[in-house]
C-alpha cells in the first residue's frame, strides 16, 4: 500500500483513538434524570420492555452493551457500558466528520481543525460521556451529511438508498431525525435529474427509509408483545398523551416556538 493511502487511514484512526481516550477519561458520574432512567431500564427490565417509542433502538443497544460487558467480567450497573458505547459513537462521529470534510475541502488541516472543534464542543462532548440517545444518532447523521454532499455532485439511486438507510438508523435512535427529510428533499430538488430517473432516485430514498424504520418498529412491536394496531398506537403515543409533552397546538405554543427559534439563531 502506498504511503499517501496509509496516511489517509492513519489520521482518522489516530483521531478516533485520541478522542475516544479523552472521552473515556471524562465519563460523567453525575447523571441526568433521563440517563438514570435509561440505566435503570436496562438494569431491571426484560428486553420486551426496553423499546421506547421515541428512540426505539437505544434500549436494546444498552442491553447488548451490558451483556457484552458481563461476558468480559464486568459486574457493575449499565451506566458504564452505555457510556463507553456513547464515547465510541462520539469518537467515530468525529473521525467520520474529518473524512467527510477532507473530501469536500481537499485540505487535511481544515478538516482536522473542524473535526476537533466538533469533538470538543460542549454539547457533543457532554452527550458523548453521558447515557443519552443523541450521540449514536449523530453518528448516522454525519454519515447522512456525507451522502448528501455526494448526491449534490453525483446523484444516483444507490446513494439515495444509502441515505435512506443511514437516516432510518438515525430515526431509530431518535424519531426527530425524520426531519432530515427536509434537507434531503431540498438536495433532490437542487441536484436530482428530472423525469422518471429523478423520481426513481426519490423512491429509492423514501422506500429505504420507510423499510428501515418500519423494520425497527416492527421488531419492537413483535418483541414487545404489541399484537394489534390499537396496542401499537397506544404504545407509540403513550408519552404524547401524558400531558407533559405534546398536546394540542395553541397560540402560546406557536409563540414559544418562534421565541425558541430566535434564541437558537
Amino acid at each position: 500500500m502506498r504511503h499517501p493511502q496509509l496516511l489517509s487511514w492513519f489520521t482518522p484512526l489516530a483521531l478516533f483513538l485520541l478522542v475516544l481516550l479523552r472521552y473515556l477519561a471524562s465519563l460523567t458520574q453525575v447523571h441526568t434524570f433521563d440517563a438514570l432512567s435509561y440505566v435503570l431500564d436496562v438494569d431491571r427490565k426484560p428486553l420486551r420492555e426496553l423499546f421506547h417509542p421515541h428512540h426505539v433502538a437505544y434500549g436494546p443497544l444498552g442491553a447488548l452493551a451490558l451483556g457484552v460487558a458481563r461476558l468480559l467480567g464486568y459486574n457493575g450497573e449499565a451506566a458504564v457500558p452505555l457510556q463507553v458505547v456513547n464515547a465510541a459513537a462520539g469518537a467515530s462521529g468525529v473521525a467520520l466528520f474529518y473524512v467527510l470534510l477532507r473530501r469536500i475541502a481537499a485540505r487535511g488541516d481544515v478538516a482536522l481543525a473542524a473535526a476537533l472543534l466538533l469533538g470538543a464542543s460542549y454539547a457533543y462532548w457532554y452527550y458523548a460521556v453521558e447515557v443519552e440517545v443523541y450521540t449514536v444518532a449523530v453518528l448516522f447523521l454525519v454519515a447522512c451529511l456525507g451522502l448528501l454532499a455526494q448526491l449534490l455532485v453525483r446523484p444516483s439511486a444507490g446513494v439515495w438508498a444509502a441515505l435512506g438507510l443511514a437516516q432510518s438508523l438515525a430515526v431509530l435512535f431518535h424519531q426527530t431525525n425524520v426531519l432530515l427529510c427536509v434537507p434531503a428533499l431540498v438536495a433532490w430538488l437542487v441536484s436530482g435529474p428530472r423525469g422518471w430517473k429523478g423520481a426513481a432516485q426519490l423512491v429509492a430514498y423514501a422506500a429505504t427509509l420507510a423499510v428501515g424504520v418500519g423494520m425497527g418498529y416492527g421488531a419492537a412491536a413483535l418483541l414487545g408483545g404489541l399484537h394489534s394496531w390499537a396496542m401499537f398506537a397506544a404504545w407509540a403515543t403513550s408519552y404524547a398523551r401524558t400531558g407533559w409533552w405534546g398536546g394540542a397546538l395553541t397560540a402560546s405554543k406557536w409563540t414559544n416556538l418562534a421565541k425558541g427559534l430566535a434564541d437558537t439563531v
